[in-house]
Formats: C-alpha cells, sequence, structure tokens
C-alpha cells in the first residue's frame, strides 16, 4: 500500500486549515483597527452680547418662569464657555468626498458621518440643565439617507476636524433644553453654538467653537 498518498492529503488539510487561521487572525486584527473609540472634545465660547434673555423692564419678564427670567438655565448673562466631551465609534462611519451630491448642493468639503455617539460619563450639564447620552439626536439624515448622530470634516482617527453637525436634548428646570453645533455651508462658513431653552425661550447663540481630539483607544 503506497502511504505517500494518504499523508500527503493530510498535510494539505493542515497547510490549509493553518492558512485559514491566519486569514481569520488578519481579518480579526484589521477589524480591531477599525473599530476605534475617539474623545472629541469640542468647546463652545460665547460673549456676553452672545446671550439671548428677556429684559427685567420687558412686559414678558417673569422670574417664576425658566423661560423669561432673564436667565440661561438659571445662568446670568456672562461671557464664558463650555467643554463638551463626546465618545464616537468610528467603526461604522461613512465617508462622502467634496463633490458629493447632499440636499440638493454638492459638498464643498469631505463628510465623515459617525452613528454611535455618547457622553463622557453618559451626562452633561450646564447651569440646571442635563443631557443624556439617550438625548443625542442619531436619526439626522446625511447623504444617501445615512443615520447621522455626528458628522465631521475629517477622519477623526487622524487629526481635529474644523467643521461639526451635533445636536441633542435634555431637561432642565421646567424647560426643555437644546445644545446644537454645526457649521453652514461655504462660502460663509459660519460656526454656531446654541444652547437654548426649547422652544421659544431664552439662549447663547455664538459663532465660535473649537474641536480637538483628546484621546482615543481601541
Amino acid at each position: 500500500m503506497n502511504t505517500k498518498h494518504l499523508i500527503c492529503p493530510s498535510k494539505r488539510l493542515a497547510r490549509s486549515v493553518q492558512f485559514i487561521l491566519i486569514l481569520i487572525f488578519s481579518l480579526f486584527i484589521q477589524y480591531s483597527a477599525k473599530a476605534e473609540i475617539v474623545e472629541l472634545s469640542i468647546t463652545g465660547y460665547w460673549s456676553e452680547r452672545d446671550i439671548k434673555v428677556t429684559d427685567r423692564s420687558h412686559k414678558s419678564y417673569d422670574i417664576a418662569n425658566p423661560k423669561f427670567d432673564g436667565m440661561v438655565f438659571g445662568i446670568a448673562p456672562a461671557a464664558g464657555s463650555v467643554d463638551l466631551k463626546l465618545l464616537v465609534d468610528t467603526d461604522d462611519s461613512v465617508f462622502f468626498p467634496q463633490g458629493s451630491q447632499f440636499a440638493n448642493r454638492v459638498l464643498a468639503h469631505d463628510l465623515y458621518c459617525y452613528q454611535r455617539v455618547t457622553l463622557v460619563g453618559d451626562s452633561f450639564s450646564f447651569g440646571n440643565a442635563v443631557w443624556r447620552s439617550n438625548g443625542i439626536l442619531s436619526g439626522s439624515k446625511g447623504p444617501g439617507s445615512v443615520k447621522v448622530a455626528l458628522s465631521t470634516d475629517a477622519d477623526i482617527t487622524k487629526k481635529d476636524p474644523t467643521r461639526v453637525s451635533f445636536r441633542m436634548f435634555g431637561k432642565a428646570d421646567g424647560l426643555n433644553a437644546d445644545l446644537f453645533i454645526s457649521t453652514s455651508p461655504p462660502p460663509a462658513s459660519v460656526q454656531q453654538f446654541l444652547l437654548w431653552e426649547y422652544y421659544a425661550g431664552e439662549e447663547i447663540r455664538s459663532n465660535k467653537y473649537t474641536v480637538k481630539v483628546t484621546r482615543s483607544a481601541q
């Protein structure tokens, strides 16, 4: 009996199994590298002039009504800033290059859309307002009807973006709280940072924010 023909198939089978295992391991490593969690820090700035509140002399002023009490979420008008920290899962990000069609216009810059976004610590507060991760608006539609919780003009696994679009809703004493960050399309490219007593309440509406990648981890 020629045992050579019995041994060779076994060796070929072993080599095939080894190749498959190496391939699976390589794919796992590539997937793990792609599934990067990025911490994004967004800082909004405002001057006292950016704060729109009810003047004490106005007939609608009412210290008992949080929408017309001359403060934004219990904070009296003054220059200030807040730092919002997000955790962004980049694994399912969708990229649309400059020149893509969106909402009857052409994208003037690259667009990265992220679907899974949470707050660091699961909450963010300003004055008596509190926002939680489940209040992040994640159903907005980007190009191709892609659902978006956060969009940027850069790959945040590689560099800081200069444009973002993000919105979330929370609660305050007797109020709904709205936080919205965006930049209008070119050529205007006006930044907007909004803390708003939703709806038709007092607000902080400025045209300055900065974005920075502060940490990333697999």
